[in-house]
C-alpha cells in the first residue's frame, strides 16, 4: 500500500561537516533536529518540510568523530483521500522522517571519505503523543510558493 504522503522533491539547503579528531566511544552522540512545516494557502495538500539537523557537538566540545549541521527541505503532497484534520501530524512525523533518512545517508557518504571513517547519525523520532502536540506541527502559510 502506498503512503498517503508523497515526496515530490527535496533540496539540500546548507551543509557543514568537519572532523573533530575525537575517537569513537560508546557514549551516544546528541543530535538535534528542528522542523518547520509550511503549507500553501491555495492548496492544503501541498506541504514543505524544512529540517535542520545538528550533530557531533562542535569542534571545541565534540561528541562524535565528526560534527556539523545540515539543512534540507522537501515538498510533499498528501493524497486526496487522507483526512484533512490529520494532515499536519502526518507531514510532521513522516515528512521529517523521510528527510532525516536522506541526511543520515548523506553524512555517512561524506564521512566515509574522511580519515575518521563512516559516521552514522543516531536514529531520531519525530513522533509525539497526540496529547502533547509538537510545536513543529503547527503549519505556517508559505506565500512564496
Amino acid at each position: 500500500m502506498n503512503s498517503p504522503l508523497q515526496l515530490e522533491r527535496s533540496r539540500l539547503v546548507a551543509i557543514t561537516v568537519k572532523e573533530t579528531g575525537r575517537e569513537e566511544t560508546s557514549k551516544p552522540d546528541v543530535v538535534t533536529a528542528t522542523t518547520t512545516l509550511l503549507t500553501r494557502e491555495d492548496d492544503p495538500r501541498a506541504w514543505r518540510v524544512q529540517l535542520k539537523v545538528k550533530f557531533g557537538g562542535n569542534e571545541k566540545e565534540p561528541t562524535a568523530s565528526v560534527c556539523g549541521e545540515v539543512e534540507i527541505e522537501g515538498d510533499f503532497r498528501v493524497r486526496n483521500e487522507y483526512p484533512e484534520e490529520a494532515i499536519p501530524r502526518l507531514v510532521g512525523v513522516n515528512g521529517a522522517s523521510i528527510l532525516f533518512g536522506s541526511v543520515r545517508e548523506l553524512i555517512a557518504g561524506l564521512s566515509g571519505r574522511m580519515e575518521s571513517g563512516v559516521y552514522l547519525l543516531p536514529s531520531v523520532s519525530f513522533y509525539e503523543p497526540k496529547k502533547k502536540a509538537a510545536k513543529s506541527t503547527t503549519p505556517r502559510k508559505n506565500p512564496s510558493r
